[in-house]
């Protein structure tokens, strides 16, 4: 049986929690109960308090952030992640390799290689779903931005890196998440049920 690791990934505000917390509603009334849902970081209790740590602190340097991060993605694998491949579940994954090599390398001193080398042993998703927030708005009519790197320069390298894993064979597909929820939920089923070989009219 193929492996069926799935992780979303996206800026902050693109409807990545709401999009899985749909999809967890749907994979429930299907039935599915050998499905486990992770967040990065968290998830295990290394994995929470790196995330304290990582949301509280506000004088990390690049490197300790970036490692840290590292640190509790390895903690996920080995306790969540290939235990839950290993006896043929369905992982749902808020988060993974990409959003690092994403929001770290916004600081000059961490290129994207060197994160992406430090990933290098973590398995890979069998899909990964990018809700791209290139359109998003806010109230105002204001693009939306963040703490950090603005919300431009996230999507442009998320872009990138859904490029760069397109060019590696990895299976990746695009959501803009600008539209109607329902619209967006549309588009994830019609992918997440496909690859699941899940016959279902929703």
């Amino acid at each position: 049986m193929k492996n069926q690791f799935i992780c979303f990934e996206g800026a902050s505000g693109t409807g990545k929690t709401t999009q899985i917390a749909l999809l967890k509603k749907k994979l429930d009334s299907l039935g599915l109960i050998n499905v486990v849902y992770l967040r990065e970081p968290g998830t295990t209790e290394m994995g929470e308090t790196i995330r304290y740590l990582l949301k509280s602190s506000t004088d990390l340097d690049a490197y300790t952030r970036l490692f840290l991060y590292t640190a509790a993605r390895a903690e996920l694998v080995n306790k969540q992640i290939l235990p839950a491949l290993s006896t043929g579940k369905i992982i749902i994954c808020d988060r993974y390799i990409p959003s690092s090599v994403v929001y770290q390398s916004y600081w000059p001193e961490l290129s994207k290689d060197f994160i992406r080398s430090i990933n290098i042993n973590f398995p890979k998703p069998d899909l990964t779903i990018l809700l791209d927030g290139s359109k998003l708005i806010d109230t105002r009519g204001n693009i939306i931005s963040e703490a950090g790197p603005d919300l431009d320069y996230i999507n442009k390298n998320y872009i990138e890196e859904y490029n760069h894993a397109i060019e590696n064979g990895e299976n990746w597909i695009i959501v803009d998440s600008a539209r109607a929820i329902k619209k967006v939920q549309n588009q994830i089923l019609d992918k997440v049920l496909e690859f699941l070989n899940i016959q279902d009219k929703y």
